[in-house]
């Protein structure tokens, strides 16, 4: 349906709103129904039509890019409720019923819901965040600048906050690695946005997955893929950032590090040293020397894989 809608280029905002029309009038009929009956969320059906809805919308955003704005911002907020609420269900099924209730195959269903709302709200940043500031004025009645801004504000923070929260309070189990995409493409859509919310997002993601990670080293394979992969990303693109952590932090930094190049994944342990090699290399061309002994102390500090690590230090 996305590419029937992009030849039309002239007729778009006629065509989405018309091949939307029927997604749009069965996402607006599941939204107050399960508002209305939230038993209803526990039906596999409803679940099933939920997901067809929103990855329908996925693929239309990857066609339309900015011409998705419209559809957008017509389902944007329900989409923040119904991630909420689907968190909150799965949350109080395994406070009932203990953490095995999140392998039953509806828990896997809602947990598909929140995957796609992800995917969803990824798709549109990365697209958007793509275009040129003509483009985007375009589509807007602010500035290219402008819109980026609004954007980052009224979308990004919102989902984000919402996302990080609830990964946070999840069990382990429930942690969507999905998480870790919607960061890094907001982490390089937003970069001067992006860094005085660093912090505070690294330390909600950081400190519950390095306990989930050194406690199952392989219990959840994509989830560690996906985890170091974040790491790396946010080392070459924000160096500056993740160099000014909070010490406690910047060890578990180094302390996941580590254990990547130990990993018996192999990709795992191929991004832990694309991570140390752009690592090191960001830390020498730091220009404040006491920060870059105190991160040297902290690499180095223990036994293991200092051979490797030396290595790449050249000591």
């Amino acid at each position: 349906m996305g590419h029937l809608i992009e030849y039309g280029v002239w007729a778009v905002p006629f065509n989405l709103n018309l091949c939307m029309a029927k997604p749009n009038r069965k996402w607006s009929q599941l939204v107050e129904t399960s508002n209305a009956n939230p038993q209803l969320l526990h039906g596999s059906d409803f679940l099933h039509d939920l997901i067809r809805v929103l990855k329908l919308n996925v693929t239309t955003c990857h066609s339309l890019v900015l011409k998705f704005l419209p559809q957008m911002e017509h389902i944007f907020k329900e989409v923040i409720s119904m991630y909420k609420f689907i968190s909150t269900t799965i949350s109080g099924l395994v406070q009932e019923q203990g953490t095995e209730v999140s392998k039953q195959p509806i828990v896997n269903l809602m947990r598909t819901v929140k995957r796609e709302s992800l995917n969803l709200t990824s798709t549109w940043i990365a697209r958007t965040s793509g275009c040129r500031w003509i483009d985007l004025k375009g589509v807007s009645k602010a500035n290219g600048r402008n819109f980026v801004a609004q954007v980052f504000d009224h979308v990004v923070l919102a989902f984000i906050d919402v996302v990080l929260r609830d990964y946070k309070n999840s069990v382990p189990d429930s942690r969507k690695p999905k998480v870790f995409t919607l960061r890094t493409i907001t982490m390089i859509a937003f970069k001067e946005k992006f860094a005085c919310h660093f912090e505070k997002i690294m330390e909600i993601v950081l400190v519950p997955t390095s306990e989930m990670i050194q406690d199952e080293n392989l219990h959840y394979p994509e989830l560690c893929v996906d985890f170091i992969q974040m790491l790396y990303l946010a080392t070459t693109w924000s160096f500056g950032n993740v160099i000014q952590l909070p010490e406690k932090m910047l060890g578990l930094i180094v302390q996941s590090l580590r254990w990547a190049l130990q990993h018996t994944i192999r990709t795992v342990a191929k991004i832990g040293i694309q991570m140390i090699t752009e690592f090191v290399k960001r830390l020498r061309e730091y220009p404040q020397q006491q920060r870059q002994t105190t991160i040297l102390h902290q690499v180095l500090h223990g036994e293991s894989n200092n051979d490797l690590i030396l290595s790449f230090l050249k000591i």
